[in-house]
């Protein structure tokens, strides 16, 4: 008897834990150059640190990691890759240092397809961002917002294009359309897993 009320205790034990669980934050990692790091910016006024605010300020419960590094190439981001497992999705913007260093659009292009080949081996979603034309938006089954930069260039804060704060509201603003509807999806599917 003794043992089937210790079973019985244990088992509403486990119910109760179980329904009081959270579902945890939608993990999203910005990840690439500086672009993404907000060279010339503090912290809060780059565009991983506005982008979690924009959804948070919309009732989405996220945490945008900045893994952006000044200077970054694909082969630098190939290294680190292990930075984006884990996370429900990843921005991706890098290409232009790999440009400015000689490589072709060709290259570049290969690069990206063997970058984002490897993020989406850990899981996550891909959106890889960049400026009208460049070369993220012909790799196949991947979400692109090519113009996240288009009408920056009044926003630059130095000769490289690297942008002001108001430059990175404006790109936010563009992000947003590609970014919470995967948001919205990930964090129902979360929500039914507690």
């Amino acid at each position: 008897m003794l043992s089937s009320v210790k079973y019985a205790l244990v088992a509403a034990s486990l119910v109760l834990a179980s329904s009081m669980a959270e579902a945890r934050p939608v993990k999203i990692v910005a990840f690439g150059d500086s672009g993404i790091a907000g060279k010339g910016v503090s912290a809060g006024e780059n565009m991983p640190a506005k982008l979690e605010a924009a959804l948070r300020a919309k009732g989405y419960d996220v945490q945008v990691v900045n893994a952006g590094i000044n200077g970054d190439t694909i082969d630098g981001a190939l290294g680190r890759v292990g930075v984006t497992h884990g996370a429900d999705i990843v921005i991706v913007q890098v290409g232009v240092n790999d440009l400015r260093k000689g490589a072709s659009p060709s290259e570049v292009r290969a690069g990206m397809r063997r970058l984002v080949n490897a993020i989406r081996q850990g899981g996550a979603q891909v959106i890889v961002t960049g400026f009208r034309g460049f070369h993220g938006c012909s790799i196949k089954a991947t979400r692109c917002q090519s113009d996240m930069y288009e009408g920056t260039s009044r926003y630059r804060i130095d000769a490289a294009g690297h942008i002001s704060p108001a430059g990175y509201d404006r790109v936010v603003s563009r992000l947003l359309s590609r970014v919470e509807p995967l948001v919205k999806t990930k964090a129902a599917i979360l929500s039914r897993k507690t």
